[in-house]
């Protein structure tokens, strides 16, 4: 008789079981999470919608003739490290809108979505780094004109322009860190745990 060999299943690897405590931390760490994110989100647009309605027109005397004026209007888009800086800034409020989003409707993560988070909250983290180090130095360049430069002080002639302008860059740098502290969040939630359990475990 021939012998039939009843296949044996493999074993598979059971994550171990989430205590008490894990899930208290994982509900904190969601809620620090999110609100990171919120504000972020506020930030970013903040930083948008400020500098996009950044204008203004003043009369300028032209030097050497006393009764001779012209008339300037200067917007965020004089200079293209402040245009970079806006489309950064939206970037960063559409992810952040869409990160929130997914989020609240799933209390767990797939590997997938913490991969495509824990990287794109890296990549949105330097991109406005870089666009509001590049805006910050142009504002200074406008600001103080330094000689060897060549530059005029725009902000002697446009001084509201120059304050929303820096209203902006605050705000900016503010999101630049927030998105900083949720990347680590999300980059500890990947790697903290060799199994890559789901970012947010429910319970």
């Amino acid at each position: 008789m021939s012998e039939h060999r009843i296949p044996v299943a493999a074993d598979k690897k059971i994550s171990p079981p989430i205590s008490a405590g894990e899930q208290k931390g994982c509900k904190g760490l969601k809620r620090t999470d999110l609100m990171l994110r919120f504000a972020a989100f506020v930030c970013c647009t903040v930083t948008m919608v400020v500098l996009i309605t950044d204008k203004q027109t003043s009369a300028i005397q032209v030097p050497g003739f006393n009764n001779l004026t012209i008339t300037k209007t200067v917007s965020f888009d004089l200079a293209k490290a402040f245009v970079y800086l806006v489309s950064a800034a939206g970037i960063g409020a559409g992810y952040t809108l869409l990160v929130l989003v997914l989020s609240i409707i799933s209390a767990e993560r797939s590997k997938a979505i913490a991969w495509f988070i824990f990287v794109f909250d890296q990549l949105i983290t330097y991109v406005l780094l870089a666009a509001a180090a590049a805006s910050t130095e142009v504002a200074y360049m406008g600001a103080h004109a330094p000689p060897e430069a060549s530059w005029l002080k725009v902000c002697s002639l446009f001084g509201r322009f120059c304050h929303q302008l820096g209203a902006s860059l605050v705000t900016s740098l503010i999101s630049t860190v927030l998105f900083a502290f949720s990347a680590a969040i999300s980059a500890y939630y990947l790697f903290s745990n060799t199994n890559v359990r789901p970012a947010y475990s429910k319970g």
